[in-house]
């Protein structure tokens, strides 16, 4: 019964930082299409956005496997380990989209 509870505790509190994850990606996401299109103008169209919106969809199908890996092991008072899990995911998803951003600098051939 206590683990029942403490594991709808911690659903409600990864499914309240969603949005704050989802604002770290979209935020760092649009940065690198910004400093993409100044450094290589042929890495940013209209054509790109129906690919950066499978990407954030990657990225949330992502951030519910951290979750649900987190969940499954989760024992005891879990409010610091959500925390630290959260930050994790939240670097990995910014590094992500650095780590891209750079890449279609680098690849794209310039105009």
């Amino acid at each position: 019964m206590l683990i029942t509870v403490m594991n709808k505790e911690i659903r409600k509190w990864w499914e309240s930082h969603r949005m704050i994850f989802n604002i770290y990606t979209v935020i760092t996401g649009v940065i690198c299409l910004v400093l993409m299109r100044f450094l290589n103008s042929a890495a940013v169209s209209f054509f790109m956005l129906p690919f950066v919106v499978l990407y954030l969809l990657c990225l949330n199908v992502m951030y519910t496997l951290f979750y649900i890996v987190f969940y499954r092991h989760a024992t005891g008072d879990c409010s610091s380990l959500n925390a630290k899990a959260f930050n994790k995911i939240v670097a990995c998803a910014v590094l992500a989209n650095v780590l891209l951003g750079i890449y279609c600098v680098v690849s794209i051939p310039h105009r």
